[in-house]
Protein backbone atom coordinates (compact mmCIF):
# COMPACT_ATOMS: atom_id res chain seq x y z
CA UNK A 1 0.00 0.00 0.00
CA UNK A 2 2.89 2.36 0.69
CA UNK A 3 4.33 1.62 -2.74
CA UNK A 4 0.95 2.41 -4.29
CA UNK A 5 0.99 5.69 -2.35
CA UNK A 6 4.52 6.39 -3.57
CA UNK A 7 3.51 5.66 -7.15
CA UNK A 8 0.55 8.02 -6.78
CA UNK A 9 2.80 10.72 -5.29
CA UNK A 10 5.28 10.17 -8.11
CA UNK A 11 2.60 10.68 -10.76
CA UNK A 12 1.30 13.76 -8.94
CA UNK A 13 4.75 15.32 -8.62
CA UNK A 14 5.59 14.47 -12.22
CA UNK A 15 2.32 15.98 -13.38
CA UNK A 16 2.86 19.16 -11.34
CA UNK A 17 6.46 19.61 -12.49
CA UNK A 18 5.53 18.96 -16.12
CA UNK A 19 2.63 21.43 -16.14
CA UNK A 20 4.41 24.13 -14.12
CA UNK A 21 7.72 24.07 -16.00
CA UNK A 22 6.79 22.87 -19.50
CA UNK A 23 8.95 20.47 -21.54
CA UNK A 24 12.06 22.70 -21.63
CA UNK A 25 11.95 23.65 -17.94
CA UNK A 26 11.21 20.05 -16.95
CA UNK A 27 14.23 18.98 -18.97
CA UNK A 28 16.46 21.51 -17.20
CA UNK A 29 15.23 20.30 -13.80
CA UNK A 30 16.03 16.71 -14.83
CA UNK A 31 19.51 17.80 -15.96
CA UNK A 32 20.11 19.42 -12.54
CA UNK A 33 18.92 16.43 -10.52
CA UNK A 34 19.69 13.26 -12.51
CA UNK A 35 23.51 13.14 -12.43
CA UNK A 36 23.90 14.22 -8.76
CA UNK A 37 21.32 11.65 -7.67
CA UNK A 38 23.11 8.96 -9.69
CA UNK A 39 26.42 9.91 -8.04
CA UNK A 40 24.68 9.81 -4.64
CA UNK A 41 23.56 6.23 -5.31
CA UNK A 42 27.18 5.27 -6.00
CA UNK A 43 28.41 7.13 -2.93
CA UNK A 44 26.27 4.92 -0.67
CA UNK A 45 28.82 2.11 -1.37
CA UNK A 46 26.06 -0.48 -1.05
CA UNK A 47 25.65 0.29 2.66
CA UNK A 48 21.80 0.24 2.70
CA UNK A 49 21.84 -3.32 1.33
CA UNK A 50 24.70 -4.37 3.62
CA UNK A 51 22.92 -2.97 6.68
CA UNK A 52 19.68 -4.72 5.74
CA UNK A 53 21.52 -8.04 5.40
CA UNK A 54 23.66 -7.88 8.54
CA UNK A 55 20.96 -6.41 10.77
CA UNK A 56 18.66 -9.24 9.64
CA UNK A 57 21.38 -11.73 10.65
CA UNK A 58 22.56 -9.94 13.84
CA UNK A 59 19.81 -7.60 15.13
CA UNK A 60 21.54 -7.26 18.52
CA UNK A 61 24.31 -5.19 16.83
CA UNK A 62 22.00 -2.76 15.07
CA UNK A 63 23.46 0.42 16.61
CA UNK A 64 27.03 -0.63 15.83
CA UNK A 65 26.25 -1.55 12.23
CA UNK A 66 24.34 1.68 11.58
CA UNK A 67 27.04 3.94 13.07
CA UNK A 68 29.81 2.15 11.17
CA UNK A 69 27.87 2.33 7.90
CA UNK A 70 27.19 6.06 8.26
CA UNK A 71 30.87 6.66 9.04
CA UNK A 72 31.99 4.90 5.85
CA UNK A 73 29.60 6.80 3.59
CA UNK A 74 30.21 10.26 5.06
CA UNK A 75 33.98 9.69 4.97
CA UNK A 76 33.88 8.92 1.25
CA UNK A 77 31.19 11.46 0.30
CA UNK A 78 33.69 14.31 -0.14
CA UNK A 79 35.54 12.33 -2.81
CA UNK A 80 32.35 11.83 -4.80
CA UNK A 81 31.39 15.50 -4.45
CA UNK A 82 34.76 16.66 -5.78
CA UNK A 83 34.64 14.20 -8.68
CA UNK A 84 31.08 15.26 -9.54
CA UNK A 85 31.93 18.95 -9.31
CA UNK A 86 34.72 18.73 -11.87
CA UNK A 87 32.89 16.26 -14.07
CA UNK A 88 29.58 18.12 -14.32
CA UNK A 89 30.58 20.45 -17.22
CA UNK A 90 31.36 17.36 -19.32
CA UNK A 91 28.26 15.45 -18.25
CA UNK A 92 25.99 18.43 -19.04
CA UNK A 93 27.92 19.93 -21.93
CA UNK A 94 24.79 20.76 -23.95
CA UNK A 95 23.19 22.67 -21.04
CA UNK A 96 23.71 26.33 -20.16
CA UNK A 97 26.10 27.56 -17.45
CA UNK A 98 23.34 28.21 -14.90
CA UNK A 99 22.08 24.64 -15.12
CA UNK A 100 25.63 23.27 -14.74
CA UNK A 101 26.26 25.44 -11.66
CA UNK A 102 22.94 24.33 -10.14
CA UNK A 103 23.80 20.66 -10.76
CA UNK A 104 27.13 21.19 -9.00
CA UNK A 105 25.33 22.65 -5.99
CA UNK A 106 22.82 19.80 -6.03
CA UNK A 107 25.68 17.38 -5.27
CA UNK A 108 25.00 18.20 -1.62
CA UNK A 109 22.23 15.59 -1.97
CA UNK A 110 24.94 12.94 -1.42
CA UNK A 111 25.15 13.83 2.28
CA UNK A 112 21.37 13.86 2.59
CA UNK A 113 21.15 10.41 0.98
CA UNK A 114 23.58 9.06 3.57
CA UNK A 115 21.54 10.37 6.50
CA UNK A 116 18.17 9.30 5.09
CA UNK A 117 18.96 6.15 3.09
CA UNK A 118 21.00 4.17 5.62
CA UNK A 119 18.30 4.13 8.33
CA UNK A 120 15.95 2.66 5.72
CA UNK A 121 18.28 -0.32 5.36
CA UNK A 122 18.27 -0.87 9.12
CA UNK A 123 14.48 -0.97 9.30
CA UNK A 124 14.36 -3.45 6.40
CA UNK A 125 16.80 -5.70 8.22
CA UNK A 126 14.75 -5.55 11.41
CA UNK A 127 11.59 -6.39 9.50
CA UNK A 128 9.99 -3.30 11.08
CA UNK A 129 7.96 -2.47 8.00
CA UNK A 130 5.49 -0.25 9.86
CA UNK A 131 8.24 2.23 10.78
CA UNK A 132 9.87 1.84 7.38
CA UNK A 133 6.65 2.57 5.54
CA UNK A 134 6.06 5.55 7.81
CA UNK A 135 9.23 7.35 6.65
CA UNK A 136 9.40 6.20 3.02
CA UNK A 137 6.84 8.69 1.63
CA UNK A 138 8.51 11.65 3.38
CA UNK A 139 10.85 12.78 0.54
CA UNK A 140 8.03 12.51 -2.03
CA UNK A 141 5.67 14.51 0.18
CA UNK A 142 8.30 17.21 0.71
CA UNK A 143 8.90 17.40 -3.06
CA UNK A 144 5.19 17.90 -3.70
CA UNK A 145 5.19 20.60 -1.03
CA UNK A 146 7.97 22.42 -2.90
CA UNK A 147 6.09 22.16 -6.20
CA UNK A 148 2.82 23.42 -4.72
CA UNK A 149 4.34 26.32 -2.79
CA UNK A 150 6.68 27.56 -5.52
CA UNK A 151 4.64 26.63 -8.57
CA UNK A 152 1.05 27.24 -7.53
CA UNK A 153 1.32 29.82 -4.75
CA UNK A 154 4.34 31.87 -5.88
CA UNK A 155 3.89 31.08 -9.61
CA UNK A 156 7.59 30.33 -10.10
CA UNK A 157 8.77 28.70 -13.35
CA UNK A 158 12.47 28.54 -12.50
CA UNK A 159 13.75 24.93 -12.28
CA UNK A 160 16.83 26.03 -10.31
CA UNK A 161 14.66 27.46 -7.52
CA UNK A 162 12.77 24.17 -7.28
CA UNK A 163 15.99 22.15 -7.01
CA UNK A 164 17.52 24.38 -4.32
CA UNK A 165 14.31 24.52 -2.30
CA UNK A 166 14.09 20.73 -2.24
CA UNK A 167 17.63 20.44 -0.89
CA UNK A 168 16.82 22.92 1.88
CA UNK A 169 13.61 21.23 2.96
CA UNK A 170 15.20 17.75 2.95
CA UNK A 171 17.98 19.05 5.19
CA UNK A 172 15.69 20.96 7.55
CA UNK A 173 12.86 18.41 7.82
CA UNK A 174 13.62 15.15 5.97
CA UNK A 175 16.60 13.65 7.76
CA UNK A 176 15.72 14.85 11.32
CA UNK A 177 12.28 13.21 11.10
CA UNK A 178 13.81 10.03 9.66
CA UNK A 179 16.26 9.69 12.54
CA UNK A 180 13.57 10.51 15.06
CA UNK A 181 11.61 7.45 13.90
CA UNK A 182 14.63 5.15 13.55
CA UNK A 183 16.31 6.05 16.86
CA UNK A 184 13.32 4.70 18.81
CA UNK A 185 13.85 1.28 17.17
CA UNK A 186 17.56 1.03 17.98
CA UNK A 187 18.38 -0.76 21.22
CA UNK A 188 21.88 -0.30 22.53
CA UNK A 189 24.31 2.52 21.88
CA UNK A 190 25.34 4.00 18.56
CA UNK A 191 28.99 2.94 18.51
CA UNK A 192 31.55 2.96 15.71
CA UNK A 193 33.19 -0.46 15.41
CA UNK A 194 36.16 -0.54 12.98
CA UNK A 195 36.08 -4.35 12.75
CA UNK A 196 32.59 -4.15 11.18
CA UNK A 197 33.82 -2.11 8.22
CA UNK A 198 35.30 -5.10 6.42
CA UNK A 199 32.13 -7.27 6.35
CA UNK A 200 29.99 -4.24 5.51
CA UNK A 201 32.22 -3.28 2.58
CA UNK A 202 32.65 -6.91 1.50
CA UNK A 203 28.89 -7.17 1.09
CA UNK A 204 28.24 -3.56 0.10
CA UNK A 205 30.81 -3.05 -2.66
CA UNK A 206 29.58 -5.96 -4.81
CA UNK A 207 26.06 -4.67 -4.19
CA UNK A 208 26.95 -1.18 -5.35
CA UNK A 209 28.83 -2.81 -8.21
CA UNK A 210 25.61 -4.57 -9.13
CA UNK A 211 23.68 -1.39 -8.47
CA UNK A 212 25.95 0.63 -10.76
CA UNK A 213 24.89 -1.04 -14.02
CA UNK A 214 21.33 -1.27 -12.67
CA UNK A 215 21.31 2.46 -11.90
CA UNK A 216 22.92 3.14 -15.27
CA UNK A 217 20.30 1.01 -17.00
CA UNK A 218 17.63 3.18 -15.37
CA UNK A 219 19.34 6.59 -15.74
CA UNK A 220 21.81 6.30 -18.62
CA UNK A 221 19.41 7.51 -21.32
CA UNK A 222 18.65 10.62 -19.22
CA UNK A 223 22.35 11.29 -18.60
CA UNK A 224 23.22 10.93 -22.30
CA UNK A 225 20.28 13.10 -23.35
CA UNK A 226 21.39 15.81 -20.92
CA UNK A 227 24.77 15.78 -22.66
CA UNK A 228 23.64 15.67 -26.30
CA UNK A 229 19.96 16.60 -26.70
CA UNK A 230 17.97 19.79 -26.07
CA UNK A 231 16.23 20.25 -22.72
CA UNK A 232 12.80 19.86 -24.37
CA UNK A 233 13.56 16.30 -25.54
CA UNK A 234 14.86 15.49 -22.07
CA UNK A 235 11.63 16.85 -20.56
CA UNK A 236 9.49 14.65 -22.82
CA UNK A 237 11.50 11.56 -21.92
CA UNK A 238 11.29 12.33 -18.19
CA UNK A 239 7.50 12.36 -18.45
CA UNK A 240 7.56 9.01 -20.28
CA UNK A 241 9.79 7.55 -17.54
CA UNK A 242 7.56 8.93 -14.79
CA UNK A 243 4.46 7.39 -16.38
CA UNK A 244 6.01 3.96 -16.90
CA UNK A 245 7.42 3.96 -13.37
CA UNK A 246 3.94 4.26 -11.95
CA UNK A 247 3.32 0.68 -13.15
CA UNK A 248 5.79 -0.79 -10.62
CA UNK A 249 4.57 -0.14 -7.05
CA UNK A 250 3.57 -3.69 -6.15
CA UNK A 251 6.57 -5.41 -7.70
CA UNK A 252 8.88 -2.97 -5.92
CA UNK A 253 7.12 -3.76 -2.66
CA UNK A 254 7.76 -7.48 -3.13
CA UNK A 255 11.41 -6.81 -4.04
CA UNK A 256 12.03 -4.68 -0.96
CA UNK A 257 10.99 -7.40 1.48
CA UNK A 258 12.42 -10.34 -0.50
CA UNK A 259 16.08 -9.91 0.47
CA UNK A 260 15.76 -9.89 4.29
CA UNK A 261 13.14 -12.66 4.03
CA UNK A 262 15.52 -14.89 2.07
CA UNK A 263 18.40 -14.04 4.44
CA UNK A 264 16.34 -15.24 7.43
CA UNK A 265 14.90 -18.31 5.67
CA UNK A 266 16.41 -21.73 6.42
CA UNK A 267 17.86 -23.88 3.65
CA UNK A 268 14.89 -26.25 3.54
CA UNK A 269 12.51 -23.43 2.55
CA UNK A 270 14.69 -21.17 0.42
CA UNK A 271 13.87 -22.58 -3.01
CA UNK A 272 10.14 -22.83 -2.26
CA UNK A 273 10.10 -19.23 -1.01
CA UNK A 274 12.15 -17.97 -3.94
CA UNK A 275 10.01 -19.53 -6.66
CA UNK A 276 6.78 -18.40 -4.95
CA UNK A 277 8.07 -14.82 -4.81
CA UNK A 278 9.21 -14.98 -8.45
CA UNK A 279 5.89 -16.29 -9.76
CA UNK A 280 3.82 -13.84 -7.76
CA UNK A 281 6.01 -10.93 -8.83
CA UNK A 282 5.77 -11.91 -12.49
CA UNK A 283 1.96 -12.05 -12.34
CA UNK A 284 1.72 -8.64 -10.69
CA UNK A 285 4.21 -7.04 -13.06
CA UNK A 286 2.55 -8.34 -16.23
CA UNK A 287 -0.95 -7.44 -15.02
CA UNK A 288 0.00 -3.87 -14.17
CA UNK A 289 1.93 -3.52 -17.42
CA UNK A 290 -1.15 -4.44 -19.45
CA UNK A 291 -3.33 -1.94 -17.59
CA UNK A 292 -0.87 0.90 -18.06
CA UNK A 293 -0.18 0.06 -21.70
CA UNK A 294 -3.90 0.21 -22.53
CA UNK A 295 -4.39 3.53 -20.74
CA UNK A 296 -1.20 5.33 -21.91
CA UNK A 297 -2.40 6.79 -25.27
CA UNK A 298 -5.23 8.78 -23.69
CA UNK A 299 -4.26 9.10 -20.02
CA UNK A 300 -0.75 10.53 -20.46
CA UNK A 301 -1.69 13.58 -22.60
CA UNK A 302 -4.84 14.10 -20.50
CA UNK A 303 -2.84 14.23 -17.27
CA UNK A 304 0.34 15.98 -18.37
CA UNK A 305 -1.05 18.13 -21.19
CA UNK A 306 -1.21 17.96 -24.99
CA UNK A 307 2.31 19.42 -25.18
CA UNK A 308 3.57 16.00 -24.05
CA UNK A 309 1.82 14.05 -26.83
CA UNK A 310 5.23 13.12 -28.30
CA UNK A 311 6.01 11.21 -25.10
CA UNK A 312 3.21 8.64 -25.64
CA UNK A 313 5.13 6.14 -27.80
CA UNK A 314 8.29 6.19 -25.60
CA UNK A 315 6.01 5.75 -22.57
CA UNK A 316 4.41 2.67 -24.14
CA UNK A 317 7.83 1.15 -24.81
CA UNK A 318 9.04 1.97 -21.29
CA UNK A 319 5.87 0.49 -19.79
CA UNK A 320 6.80 -2.83 -21.38
CA UNK A 321 10.31 -2.34 -20.05
CA UNK A 322 8.88 -1.77 -16.57
CA UNK A 323 7.39 -5.29 -16.68
CA UNK A 324 10.88 -6.75 -17.09
CA UNK A 325 12.41 -4.29 -14.61
CA UNK A 326 9.89 -5.13 -11.88
CA UNK A 327 10.53 -8.86 -12.19
CA UNK A 328 14.30 -8.31 -12.35
CA UNK A 329 14.29 -6.37 -9.09
CA UNK A 330 12.40 -9.15 -7.30
CA UNK A 331 14.76 -11.91 -8.45
CA UNK A 332 17.84 -9.80 -7.74
CA UNK A 333 16.75 -9.13 -4.17
CA UNK A 334 16.15 -12.86 -3.65
CA UNK A 335 19.66 -13.58 -4.93
CA UNK A 336 21.12 -10.93 -2.62
CA UNK A 337 19.32 -12.65 0.24
CA UNK A 338 21.28 -15.81 -0.67
CA UNK A 339 24.49 -13.76 -0.20
CA UNK A 340 25.28 -13.80 -3.95
CA UNK A 341 25.40 -10.12 -4.97
CA UNK A 342 28.07 -10.98 -7.56
CA UNK A 343 25.44 -12.80 -9.63
CA UNK A 344 23.32 -9.66 -9.72
CA UNK A 345 26.39 -7.71 -10.84
CA UNK A 346 27.00 -10.01 -13.82
CA UNK A 347 23.37 -9.88 -14.97
CA UNK A 348 23.22 -6.09 -14.76
CA UNK A 349 26.57 -5.70 -16.53
CA UNK A 350 25.22 -7.65 -19.50
CA UNK A 351 22.10 -5.49 -19.51
CA UNK A 352 24.24 -2.35 -19.43
CA UNK A 353 26.34 -3.62 -22.34
CA UNK A 354 23.25 -4.30 -24.46
CA UNK A 355 21.74 -0.92 -23.61
CA UNK A 356 24.95 0.99 -24.35
CA UNK A 357 25.36 -0.62 -27.74
CA UNK A 358 21.76 0.07 -28.75
CA UNK A 359 21.79 3.62 -27.40
CA UNK A 360 24.76 4.32 -29.65
CA UNK A 361 22.96 2.86 -32.66
CA UNK A 362 19.38 4.06 -32.09
CA UNK A 363 19.38 7.34 -30.17
CA UNK A 364 20.69 9.58 -32.93
CA UNK A 365 18.28 8.45 -35.69
CA UNK A 366 15.27 7.72 -33.43
CA UNK A 367 15.71 10.24 -30.59
CA UNK A 368 13.79 9.49 -27.41
CA UNK A 369 12.06 6.50 -29.05
CA UNK A 370 15.47 4.94 -29.66
CA UNK A 371 16.45 5.54 -26.04
CA UNK A 372 13.25 3.82 -24.89
CA UNK A 373 13.88 0.81 -27.15
CA UNK A 374 17.45 0.49 -25.90
CA UNK A 375 16.19 0.58 -22.31
CA UNK A 376 13.66 -2.17 -23.04
CA UNK A 377 16.35 -4.35 -24.62
CA UNK A 378 18.67 -3.86 -21.63
CA UNK A 379 15.99 -4.89 -19.13
CA UNK A 380 15.08 -7.90 -21.27
CA UNK A 381 18.70 -9.08 -21.38
CA UNK A 382 18.90 -8.97 -17.58
CA UNK A 383 15.70 -11.03 -17.35
CA UNK A 384 17.20 -13.74 -19.56
CA UNK A 385 20.32 -14.04 -17.39
CA UNK A 386 18.30 -14.11 -14.16
CA UNK A 387 16.10 -16.89 -15.57
CA UNK A 388 19.23 -18.95 -16.19
CA UNK A 389 20.34 -18.32 -12.62
CA UNK A 390 17.02 -19.63 -11.31
CA UNK A 391 17.66 -23.04 -12.83
CA UNK A 392 21.10 -23.17 -11.21
CA UNK A 393 19.85 -22.10 -7.80
CA UNK A 394 17.10 -24.72 -7.97
CA UNK A 395 19.70 -27.51 -8.07
CA UNK A 396 21.85 -25.94 -5.35
CA UNK A 397 19.06 -25.13 -2.90
CA UNK A 398 17.19 -28.41 -3.28
CA UNK A 399 20.45 -30.31 -2.71
CA UNK A 400 21.09 -28.23 0.43
CA UNK A 401 24.14 -26.39 -0.95
CA UNK A 402 22.86 -22.95 -0.09
CA UNK A 403 24.82 -19.75 -0.52
CA UNK A 404 23.76 -18.54 2.94
CA UNK A 405 26.44 -19.41 5.44
CA UNK A 406 28.54 -21.14 2.79
CA UNK A 407 30.98 -18.30 2.21
CA UNK A 408 29.57 -17.61 -1.26
CA UNK A 409 30.78 -21.04 -2.44
CA UNK A 410 27.49 -21.74 -4.19
CA UNK A 411 27.79 -18.47 -6.07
Amino acid sequence: MTNILLAFLGVCSGLLAARILGPAGRGELAAIQTSPVFIAVLAMLGMPEALAYYVAKNPEKIGEYLTSGVFVVLAMAVTFVVAGYYGMPYILKSQNAEVIYAARTYLFVIFIYALIGLPHGVLRGLGDYNAWNLIRPLPALLWIMVLVVLGWIYKSHDPISFAYSYLIILTAIGWPLTWMVVRKRIYGKLKFRPHLLRPLLKYGLPSVGAGLPQALNMRLPLIIMAAFLPARDLGLYVVAVAWSGAAMPLTSAVAMVAMPHMARSDSARQWRDMIRIARGGAGISVGLGIVFAISTPWALPWLFGRQYMSAVLPALILTLGAVFLGWNQIIEECIRGLNCPNKVLLAELLGMLVMNMLLYVWMKPLGIKGAALATLAGYGAVSVVLSIYLTKFKKLLISGRTAVGAGNESC
